[in-house]
């Protein structure tokens, strides 16, 4: 039986994330939990609903569609979801319903086919710019299976592929990625397990014996570096990366700024933003990093 599996986004066009001009398929589900991720609704492998309070006219046409009585009015007339009933409505009509878009969808299963099908759209750009196809998330180690499917049907139709990864997952869905994949852009956020497991809900354990694993068979890794001030922004940390970088043979490190982009949707799901106080590094600080890391003799490229 063909793989299904979940996915959030499929994003065309992107310049980013891998050589060319490419489309990133997002999938849901993430064993991490980093207080600054900006795609909150990527960390579930469930469907979600996202309600903007904003949006909302109380016309209750969504409490009407609802086949499961799953939407509930609270003290304050706020719209309030149950959330593992609408993890398993197949449709979420009330998201159809919806006459304002207040309320939007989060996922949705689909098969290789349908994933395949929409990549297919831009093939000629992959084929001017020697783009392709990356798979993102979310973490695709969490759905392995139809990670490497399609990736697999990507390589027969003569497509770039490239996984983004946290790199927390089993060792030998890794290898099955490994071996449909052209590229790895591969997250180290810390070295020191402490502080990774405060940011991030994990060690790094894992992730390091991971990318020792994949360093030594795959000849392409880029290691990204999310730049998170008062976590991993100083001296110290951003030397030691560089340092391990150079020590497994990695030419290029790519540090994505923090920012603030993704703010909104934790309200619309209803989640805490635990980094609420943190401010946005300045051009500056983001030079400094750059510097520290280019001493080290590693290439930097900054990502937004």
């Amino acid at each position: 039986m063909e793989p299904a599996g979940m996915v959030f986004d499929i994003q065309r066009f992107s310049l980013h994330d891998g050589p060319g001009i490419r489309t990133l398929v997002f999938l849901k589900g993430c064993p991490l939990s980093c207080l600054w991720c900006c795609n909150p609704e990527s960390q579930a492998v469930y469907p979600q609903i996202g309600y903007d309070r904003q949006k909302c006219i109380s016309c209750n046409i969504c409490m009407e569609a609802c086949p499961f009585d799953a939407v509930s009015v609270d003290e304050q007339g706020q719209r309030r979801f149950a959330v593992k009933v609408c993890a398993e409505c197949p449709d979420q009509p009330c998201a159809d319903a919806c006459p304002t878009g207040a309320i939007e969808r989060f996922g949705r299963k689909m098969r290789v086919v349908e994933v395949v099908d929409r990549v297919r759209r831009d093939e000629l750009f992959y084929r001017k710019s020697g783009g392709g196809v990356t798979l993102s998330g979310g973490e695709p180690l969490s759905q392995p299976e139809f990670s490497s499917a399609i990736l697999r049907e990507c390589k027969k139709l003569g497509y770039s592929t490239a996984v983004e990864t946290c790199g927390y997952g089993r060792g030998e869905d890794l290898d099955r990625l490994a071996e449909v994949s052209d590229l790895f852009l591969f997250d180290i956020k810390h070295l020191d397990g402490e502080k990774h497991a405060r940011f991030t809900g994990v060690d790094t354990g894992l992730i390091l014996e991971n990318f020792a694993h994949l360093s030594d068979r795959h000849s392409k890794i880029i290691i990204r570096v999310p730049l998170i001030p008062g976590f991993n922004n100083d001296r110290h940390t951003l030397e030691g990366i560089s340092d391990f970088a150079r020590q497994n043979h990695i030419s290029d490190i790519h540090l994505l700024p923090y920012h603030r982009l993704g703010r909104s949707k934790y309200d619309r799901l209803s989640m805490p933003y635990a980094i609420e106080d943190v401010p946005r590094l300045t051009d500056g600080e983001i030079e400094e990093a750059r510097r520290i890391v280019e001493e080290k003799g590693v290439r930097v490229i900054l990502r937004g």
